[in-house]
């Protein structure tokens, strides 16, 4: 059981989830600045 929370809190688990978080915001941001890129291509 000690195994299993740490591997839980600590483990693969817990980096996992805050890497796709930081992922999908990431993606957030490249599709904002994509979108912003082709309004400035549209504009042109």
């Amino acid at each position: 059981r000690a195994r299993g929370a740490l591997g839980q809190d600590g483990g693969p688990q817990g980096p996992s989830a805050c890497t796709e978080a930081r992922e999908a915001e990431a993606q957030g941001v490249c599709r904002g600045a994509q979108a912003a890129a082709d309004a400035v291509g549209e504009a042109r």
